[in-house]
């Protein structure tokens, strides 16, 4: 587990791999973002992202050049992104599913991973299963718009 820890440091949020039990609100969460709400209502940029150990054993395995199993290693992928979405201010459940689901590319190649046929297959997976969220997001003129975060232009 020490080299998806050494990986998830790049960040600009502590990432543990270590949540048995999510918090109370959080019952059955494979990923949380702790962080107290700002008065303004944002997310601070302050907290931290839990991830249950399963998580973090496809991420780590998402770092090598064959990936045993598409499907969890892209769900494990977008807790990470969709957890991530939060720890940048997106307090909103629609907002931090379609985010994450577009940060999934960015997030695989930010923790180490290199085989660009598995990314772009995660990437097409995970905004088709999480799409409908974003159906009403992007309309609003938000600044976080498919326009302004997507997997290729995101530099967070």
């Amino acid at each position: 587990m020490l080299p998806i820890l050494l990986a998830l440091a790049a960040f600009h949020v502590p990432v543990g791999c270590s949540m048995t039990v999510p918090p109370a609100p959080f019952q059955g969460a494979t990923g949380v973002y702790l962080a107290a709400p700002l008065p303004n209502g944002l997310m601070p940029q302050t907290g931290t992202i839990q991830l249950r150990p399963g998580i973090c054993l496809y991420l780590d395995q998402s770092r090598g050049q064959t990936w045993a199993d598409l499907e969890s290693t892209t769900e494990a992928l977008y807790v990470l992104a969709h957890e991530l979405a939060h720890s940048y201010g997106i307090r909103n459940e629609d907002g931090a599913t379609c985010i994450g689901a577009r940060l999934v590319g960015f997030v695989a190649r930010k923790i180490g991973a290199t085989n660009e046929r598995m990314i772009g297959a995660a990437y097409r997976l995970a905004t088709a299963r999480y799409s409908q969220p974003c159906q009403g997001w992007d309309s609003h003129g938000d600044p976080w718009t498919s326009t302004a975060v997507n997997d290729s232009s995101f530099e967070g």
